[in-house]
Parts: structure tokens; C-alpha cells; sequence
């Protein structure tokens, strides 16, 4: 997405119309028509109930619980987790492995946050909910495309957003038998769809400039660190003791807007004053501040954000760091939560909080924009928000489904993921055990929050690992002559050098290698009688690739949908998943569709930890407060939350899910008051 997705302002309007005597001289009749409508309805009540124990009457018994609460913590990993708990560092988890139940939860294929996510949601696998990456092909079937959410732009000029995610999330179903449900950013829920409940979506969410979080560094000259594409760079001009910049914003009308920003320095201290709008905050080197509302203007369109400042350096030279622009959740540019007032709401009842679903600015402590402690102090901010946010809502709703997903251990595993997971001595295993120990934290005041009639799981998507090599999957395609490039290559990536006449396979996404399929496919070559004997002939040969460097196989399996998956969405995915073996993962420019550069090398970023491997090495975390029941030779899977939550509730699992629903014992009897 390269702009904003139209501003969609969340007004109330008062209005009071010309004719307000014309309206009080009616006001008898209205009110005499409104009583008939009143006992109209009273009479077609019986009626609607006969009609709702129709169609409810197979599906909805008597519930066994009177509220279940899921606490996602996305990334947590189970060997991680034992060690900590073995240590005696996470009480509150431990609690719940001695009197509920803990096991490993296997993930889906492949590992990553919105496939599993979506799993959880629906309880069906990838090809019924068309979910496999973060990228996925666009309509021309070549142009890597966000999979999550696509945005295009209507006849009347209009701004129209789709949510990508097939299938029902079975907190829909719940609320088609009256049950109530609070949803929590999980991922795979932008836009958010209606249902009786509500809602504040996650994962998936852009800034106010169309990107998934990009944001602003301003200062007086370009620093030679600073990695492109990681922030957008802004030249300032100094007037004596004054630095005036303009922060880029979303496009409105046709043209990039802009902020006018102004920085008074303060020669005797590290600090200064940032005027930005119509506000002025003192900010001190090192320290964020609080979130702040911003106006971009074009013409007669207009949107509004939230930005968070943090001011990096006052000498030898100003630089200012601005966050991504989140969409204010006062007045969203755009659809954040159900209903539209839900995100207004929250912030009435806890101030300004950050809406961006990929929050946590990972590039910026990439680029070194952000060191070690801001970057720190950036993600626990975000935890404590969506923290107090989920609390509150445990303590309203005593009844019914609330889930909640977090994001704070995947955050830092990603940045601070050691090579050895039971090696404690590195600085980084302690950042991340930190985090660990947040978690058991927030366990504890959830267990606060609970009754005997309340089930609690607490749910990871994927475990963790380290990345010590890349491998470029369309440098090895090219090869081995899978792939071909034009014979005048500009080398421009993202598949545009492709020469798909003599292409049978290329890559895109972490795990997806995808074959070019004629009749499927606007320039594909396989015939489909040969899309199987081809997937099978690539997946031998990735099987034996071995590091040059160490000689190590580094492709641990290879599945194939059509093999494995079941459902309608199986051409919207890739013909071979790969997962492979732990310490590796597919190099960044292949994962976008590059087609040059070395088959391996060395993984030099800060981005050291990931998921994008086979799914049994990064199982995820099942906890639960009471014990739980699996099917005999059942290993649970994140697809089977969603009919085991539904047969706590007294619901039916529709036919078409694929997760098996768990068997949860009652909670043990109180013992008697002597």
C-alpha cells in the first residue's frame, strides 16, 4: 500500500434544522407512531424467538463455562518457557502446569503469525482460510502482494479495504447464539468484520502513509548509518536556535502532505522544545513522548494520526525521531474495531494508545535509530497499553468469550534471539527472559480476574529459533534452471527480470515456492497434469541442498498443500512450503520476489531470531487452567481452540472445521468451610 486508505472521519453530529417548528407542531403524531411501532414489536417478539430456536436448536446447549478468556502471547516458546519455569522464574505459569494443563502446540504450515493466527480463528487449515504468509500473489499472479488485507481504489474515487482472511471466526459463531465477545488485536482481523461483539483489530493495520510502520528521522545533515529504506529521512533547516522541518504524511488529494514542525534548542541543556500543529512538548535526550495528536491537510481532505517523539541528539547536530503515524483511535482515517465508536471508547477510558498492527519499530533498532533501551522502552509502553486495555475488559465482561494477543516476546526474540536458548550468560537471553518473566506477570493478575466458571488458555502460534544463514531461494531456482532470467536484466527484483517463458518455479514469502502453472497461472508454462511430478522433483533437490560452509542439510521438510490441505483456497498459496532447518531461513530479497545475489551467506542484521522454519521445530504453548482431555494419539494443534471454546459454550463444531475440539475437566470441587 502506497497511501492512505482515504480518510473515513468518526464524527458526531449535532444538527438542528430550519424547520424546528414544523418539527415540535409533528412532535405528537411522531410520538403516537412510535408507540405503534413500540407494540408492534412487542407482538413479533414470540415470533422471532420461534424463529432463533429454529434455527439454534441443533447448535446451542447448555454451556459448560460461563466465560472463557484467551491470552495470546505470540512467540512464546515451550523450551523456553520449561528452563524458566525449572528455574523457578515463572511462578504463575508453573501454578498452571500443577493443577491445569501445559503442552507443546503444534502450528500450522508454514509457522508465521498471520497463518497461525488465522488457524486459531477459524479452526480450519491455510487453503480455508487463504492465508499462508505475509505476502501473497497479487491478481496477475507475479506481484508480491500484503495477504492479509487489500486495498483498491473505487469508481467514485473512494478508498474500499478487504480483509483477505476466508472462513468465520468462531467468536462469529458464538455471537449467532447470543454469545458475547471481546476480540483484542488478533491478528488477521483488519478490517474488522461485524458480529455481536467487539472488536479492535490488529496485526495488519497500516500507518496513515499505507505502510506497515515506517517511521521519520529528522535531522540537521544524512547520517552515513542510517540504512535506506528504514526510516524516511528529513533534511532540517537550522535558524539560529531554531530547526524548522516538515513531517511527510499520508497522500491526500493526489500530493504527499506535510506537518510543519519547528524545534527550539536550548543551548544550555540536552533538551528542546517541539512544536508540532498546534502543540508544544519538552523533550528531554532519551526520553518519548507521550502520544500526540497530528493533523495532515490537502485541500479539503484531512486525516489524523498519533505520533510519538523521542529526541535521539541535540549536538554535534539535532535528530529527532518521529514514530510511524498510527491512526488516532479518537477519529481513525480508517476502520479499526466494531463497532466504529469501540477504538473512540477506549481511549476515553485510557488515553491515546498505539494502532498500528506491527507497532514495535524493529527497522528503526536496525538502523540504530533506536538503541537498546529506547527500542526496550517503546515495546514495554505498547505491552502496558494493550495490558490495561485487557484487564479492564476482564473486569467488565464476566460473561462470554474475551481474547487478546500480544506481541511483546516475538518483538524481542526477533531482535534478541541467542544462538543457544539454554544459554544464560549472553546479555541478549536475559533481555528475552525478561520478557518471559512480563508475561508470568500478566498471568498473575489474569488468575486475579477469574472465577471457578471461567476457562482460561493461554495460547502461543509458534515457538522460536536463531538465524545464522540465509538462503536465496530464487538465486538456487535460477540455478538449477527452475528459473530464468531476461537476457537484458535490469536486476530491479521483485520478479520483474523473470522471463517466464522459460520459468517453472520462483519463490516469494518466507516459505513459499510457487510453480507457473498454465491455465492458472496468465503466463504460466506447467502443464497442470505435470504441478505434482514437478512439486516432488523440486522437493527431492531441496532436500539434499547442503551448506557449502558446513556441509549441513539445510531444508528439514517440504510439504505440499495439495497433499496435505483441504479446502478452496489451495491455488491462492504455494505449490511447496518449505521448512527449513533450524539456524536457517529464506534470505530477505528473496522472501520479496529478488532474483539475484550468492544461494547462501551470512545473516548480518539485528534480526536474529525468527519462526520461518519447519513447523515442528517451533512448536507454540497451550496452558489452561483446568485439565485437559486430547483425542487418543492427539497431539493439540492451534486449529483446535476454536471447536473446543465452542463446545465449552454449548456450540456445535460446524462440519467444515479441521481443529478437534479438547475435552476439559470441571474445575475440582472447593473443599468444604470447616
Amino acid at each position: 500500500m502506497s497511501q492512505i486508505l482515504s480518510p473515513i472521519p468518526f464524527e458526531l453530529f449535532g444538527y438542528i434544522g430550519p424547520g424546528a417548528g414544523f418539527a415540535l407542531s409533528g412532535a405528537g403524531f411522531a410520538l403516537l407512531g412510535s408507540i405503534g411501532i413500540a407494540a408492534f414489536s412487542f407482538l413479533l417478539i414470540p415470533v422471532r424467538f420461534v424463529r432463533w430456536l429454529r434455527r439454534h436448536r441443533h447448535t446451542h446447549r447448555r454451556p459448560d463455562v460461563r466465560r472463557c478468556i484467551v491470552l495470546g502471547l505470540d512467540g512464546l516458546d515451550p523450551r523456553r518457557a520449561r528452563r524458566l519455569m525449572n528455574e523457578g522464574k515463572l511462578p504463575h505459569f508453573a501454578k498452571l502446569v500443577e493443577n491445569g494443563y501445559f503442552s507443546e502446540l503444534a502450528t500450522t504450515n508454514p509457522p508465521l503469525s498471520p497463518v497461525a493466527w488465522s488457524s486459531f480463528a477459524t479452526g480450519t487449515n491455510p487453503a480455508k482460510h487463504a492465508i499462508y504468509d505475509f505476502l501473497s500473489r497479487g491478481q496477475d499472479r507475479y506481484t508480491p502482494t500484503f495477504s492479509l488485507a487489500h486495498t483498491e481504489e473505487t469508481d467514485d474515487g473512494k478508498i474500499r479495504i478487504q480483509l483477505l482472511r476466508k472462513s468465520r471466526p468462531f467468536w462469529n459463531l458464538l455471537g449467532e447464539v447470543g454469545i458475547f465477545s471481546t476480540i483484542l488485536r488478533v491478528p488477521g482481523s483488519f478490517p474488522p468484520e461485524p458480529f455481536h461483539g467487539v472488536i479492535l483489530a490488529g496485526q495488519g493495520i497500516p500507518d496513515l502513509r499505507g505502510t506497515q510502520g515506517t517511521g521519520t528521522v529528522i535531522m540537521e545533515g544524512i547520517a552515513d548509518s542510517l540504512n535506506p529504506g528504514s526510516c524516511r529521512c528529513v533534511i532540517a533547516k537550522r535558524e539560529g536556535m531554531m530547526i524548522r522541518a516538515l513531517l511527510p504524511g499520508p497522500i491526500l488529494n493526489d500530493n504527499e502532505s506535510r506537518l510543519p514542525l519547528t524545534i527550539d534548542l536550548d543551548p544550555e541543556q540536552q533538551n528542546v522544545k517541539v512544536r508540532i500543529g498546534k502543540t508544544t512538548i519538552p523533550l528531554q535526550k532519551g526520553c518519548f513522548s507521550e502520544w500526540i495528536s497530528v493533523t495532515f491537510r490537502n485541500g479539503r481532505q484531512q486525516a489524523q494520526g498519533i505520533v510519538r517523539l523521542l529526541l535521539i541528539s541535540v549536538t554535534p547536530e539535532v535528530k529527532l525521531y518521529v514514530s510511524p503515524i498510527h491512526a488516532d483511535p479518537r477519529r481513525p482515517a480508517f476502520p479499526i474495531s466494531h463497532p466504529r465508536w469501540y477504538s473512540h471508547y477506549l481511549a476515553l477510558l485510557h488515553g491515546s494508545y498505539g494502532t498500528l498492527g506491527l507497532a514495535e519499530d524493529t527497522t528503526a533498532f536496525e538502523a540504530g535509530i533506536l538503541d537498546t533501551n529506547t527500542f526496550l522502552k517503546q515495546v514495554y509502553d505498547l505491552q502496558e497499553e494493550r495490558e490495561q486495555i485487557f484487564l479492564e475488559s476482564l473486569r467488565k465482561n464476566r460473561h462470554g468469550l474475551t481474547a487478546g494477543v500480544f506481541d511483546l516476546a516475538d518483538r524481542v526474540q526477533h531482535m534478541f534471539m541467542d544462538s543457544n536458548c539454554s544459554t544464560v550468560t549472553n546479555p541478549d537471553t536475559a533481555v528475552i527472559d525478561a520478557a518471559y518473566e512480563h508475561y508470568d506477570r500478566l498471568v498473575g493478575k489474569v488468575k486475579t480476574l477469574i472465577d471457578d466458571k471461567t476457562v482460561l488458555f493461554i495460547v502461543s502460534d509458534h515457538g522460536f529459533t536463531h538465524i545464522r544463514r540465509l538462503v536465496h531461494l530464487n538465486a538456487w531456482l535460477r540455478a538449477t534452471g527452475f528459473l530464468a532470467i531476461k537476457a537484458e536484466s535490469d536486476n530491479s527484483g521483485f520478479l520483474h527480470d523473470v522471463d517466464w517463458v522459460g520459468t517453472r518455479a520462483f519463490g516469494l514469502g518466507l516459505n513459499g515456492l510457487h510453480l507457473n502453472v498454465q491455465g492458472r497461472d496468465s503466463q504460466g508454462i506447467v502443464p497442470p497434469t505435470r504441478l505434482l511430478t514437478l512439486a516432488h522433483e523440486i522437493a527431492a533437490q531441496l532436500k539434499d541442498l547442503k551448506d557449502p560452509e558446513t556441509g549441513a542439510r539445510v531444508v528439514h521438510d517440504v510439504i505440499i498443500p495439495r497433499e496435505v490441505y483441504t479446502g478452496p483456497y489451495l491455488d491462492e498459496g504455494p505449490d511447496l512450503i518449505i521448512g527449513w532447518e533450524t539456524g536457517y531461513r529464506t534470505a530477505w530479497d528473496s522472501a520479496t520476489g529478488g532474483v539475484e545475489g550468492p544461494i547462501f551467506a551470512d545473516n548480518a542484521r539485528r534480526w536474529s531470531g525468527d519462526h520461518a522454519v519447519a513447523a515442528d521445530l517451533v512448536p507454540g504453548v497451550l496452558f489452561c487452567n483446568r485439565r485437559l482431555r486430547p483425542p487418543k494419539n492427539h497431539k493439540p494443534h492451534i486449529m483446535d481452540l476454536a471447536p473446543t471454546i465452542l463446545k465449552l459454550f454449548g456450540v456445535d463444531r460446524p462440519n467444515y472445521l479441521d481443529g478437534i475440539p479438547l475435552e476439559a475437566d470441571p474445575p475440582p470441587a472447593k473443599e468444604p468451610a470447616c
